[in-house]
C-alpha cells in the first residue's frame, strides 16, 4: 500500500488540476459575437448621432446593430455586424424595423485589421446613401478614453422585457459606461444601472453630455458560472477607436473625426502569429475558436496514462 501512496496522492493533486483547468477554460468566455440591446438603464432622447443599422437576408430582418454618423455621408458601426446578412440599412432616431422607411447602406468596409479572437478592431465604416443632417457639433468625434464612470452608450438592443427573439418595437436607450480597464486596442467596462445585450453591438459610447466617442461596443463576457449573458452591471468589451486611426484616414476625413484633430498614435499592434503567447492568451484563443473541449480531453488522457505508468512502474517493483 505504501508503495501506491505517492502515485494515489500525484492523481489526487493532476485530477484537481485537470477540475481547476476544465473550469478555467468552460467558463469566462466571450458571449455571441454580436452584443444586443441594453438592459435596465433609461430611455434616450439625446446624442443624436446615435443610430442603427439592421441586416436584412431575404427581405427579412435578421441582425441589430448600433453605429454612430460622423459625418453627414457617414458612419461607423463593428466589423462583425457585417458578417451574416445581405442588406444593410442604417436609421435614426426612434427605432422603425421596416426597410422602406430606412435608407440603404451604400458600402462598407471592414477594417483588415479586425481579429475576431480578440475583438481587436472590430471597426467598420459605413458610406450612407442619403445624406443624415445634423448640427456640425452633434456627429460623433473620437476621442481618448480615461478610466471612470463618466460616459454613455446608446443603443437598441435586447432589453430585460425581450423574449429570445428581439421584437420589432425597439426603445432607444441609454447606460452610464465605467471603464475599468485600459489596454491598447481594446477596453473593459462595467455599469452601475445597465447591461448590454444582444444587439448592442456597434453602439457608440460617449463622454457624458457630448458628442465624443471613445469606441464602439464589441462583445460582453459570460459569467464564470456560464449563466445568462445579459444582465445589469456585466462586463463589455468596447473597441477603441482612438487605435484605428490607419484604418480610419484611408475612408474618413481625419481632422475632423478626431476632436483633437490629430489621431492618437497607435500602439504596438499584432499579427494572429506574432501575439504574445502567455497562458492568458493560449486560454482565451481556444476559447474563442471552441477548441477548449478537445484540449481538455487530450489533457485529462495524457495525465491520465501518466498515472496509470506510474501506478504500474511501482507495483512492478
Amino acid at each position: 500500500m505504501k508503495k501506491l501512496l505517492l502515485p494515489l496522492i500525484f492523481g489526487f493533486i493532476f485530477f484537481a488540476g485537470i477540475l481547476f483547468i476544465g473550469n478555467e477554460i468552460t467558463t469566462n468566455f466571450l458571449a455571441p459575437e454580436d452584443s444586443s440591446a441594453l438592459f435596465g438603464g433609461k430611455l434616450e432622447s439625446g446624442y443624436p448621432s446615435a443610430g442603427y443599422l439592421i441586416g436584412y437576408r431575404n427581405g427579412s430582418p435578421e441582425e441589430l446593430c448600433g453605429l454612430v454618423y460622423i459625418s453627414p455621408t457617414q458612419a461607423l458601426s463593428a466589423a462583425h455586424c457585417f458578417d451574416k446578412s445581405e442588406d444593410f440599412y442604417n436609421g435614426e432616431g426612434q427605432f422603425v424595423a421596416n426597410s422602406a422607411q430606412l435608407a440603404k447602406v451604400n458600402a462598407f468596409f471592414q477594417s483588415p485589421g479586425w481579429d475576431k479572437r480578440t475583438s481587436y478592431n472590430d471597426m467598420a465604416i459605413i458610406n450612407l446613401n442619403e445624406i443624415v443632417s445634423l448640427n456640425p457639433d452633434e456627429y460623433g468625434q473620437i476621442v481618448s478614453p480615461e478610466a471612470g464612470c463618466n460616459y454613455e452608450v446608446v443603443a437598441y438592443g435586447r432589453t430585460e422585457n425581450d423574449g429570445v427573439s428581439l421584437g420589432m418595437d425597439r426603445p432607444r436607450k441609454s447606460a452610464t459606461i465605467c471603464i475599468t480597464t485600459i489596454e491598447d486596442r481594446i477596453l473593459y467596462a462595467t455599469s452601475s444601472d445597465g447591461g448590454i445585450c444582444l444587439g448592442d453591438s456597434g453602439s457608440p459610447v460617449y463622454e457624458k453630455g457630448t458628442n465624443r466617442i471613445v469606441g464602439i461596443i464589441s462583445a460582453i463576457l459570460r459569467p464564470r458560472d456560464n449563466s445568462e449573458a445579459c444582465f445589469i452591471a456585466n462586463t463589455a468589451i468596447i473597441n477603441r477607436a482612438d487605435r484605428n486611426s490607419d484604418f480610419l484616414s484611408r475612408y474618413t476625413n481625419t481632422a475632423v473625426l478626431f476632436a483633437s484633430g490629430e489621431p492618437t498614435p497607435a500602439g504596438p499592434s499584432f499579427s494572429l502569429s506574432e501575439l504574445p503567447v502567455t497562458a492568458a492568451n493560449a486560454v482565451e484563443d481556444l476559447k474563442r475558436q471552441n477548441l477548449y473541449l478537445p484540449a481538455l480531453v487530450v489533457l485529462f488522457v495524457v495525465v491520465f496514462m501518466m498515472f496509470i505508468f506510474a501506478v504500474s512502474k511501482l507495483l512492478r517493483e
